[in-house]
């Protein structure tokens, strides 16, 4: 049962993750730096901001309405450390890989297009 755990949390993880965190930790110092530069519009920030904002205040919602599921995830230790181990490490992957990192780049460029300043 704990490896099933462990690979139920680290697909989550490696999933979740990247959704939750690179909006934060890419995204937004992007946005701030090219509307800082005049290439982005002040609107892109509060897109990005709002992006960043989504998901902790999704999970903090879930959390206050929901609390019995925080106590089954902190007595699920497999499921905890799959969910580290795969988010952590589909992280890394984005980050140093060049191909990753070359699609990162379109993704935020084809998101901030409506934004550009002509």
């Amino acid at each position: 049962m704990s490896i099933f755990q462990f690979i139920c949390g680290f697909v989550g993880g490696a999933y979740l993750y990247p959704v939750v965190f690179l909006p934060i930790f890419y995204g937004l110092p992007k946005t701030i730096y090219f509307v800082s530069k005049g290439i982005l519009n002040a609107s892109a920030l509060r897109f990005a901001i709002f992006m960043a904002l989504m998901w902790p205040v999704i999970f903090i919602a879930l959390g206050f309405f929901f609390p019995h599921l925080l106590d089954n995830l902190s007595t699920r230790p497999y499921l905890e450390l799959g969910m580290n181990i795969g988010g952590y490490g589909s992280l890394l992957v984005c980050f140093i890989t060049r191909k990753q990192r070359e699609r990162l780049a379109q993704k935020f460029w084809k998101t901030a297009e409506i934004h550009l300043k002509v």
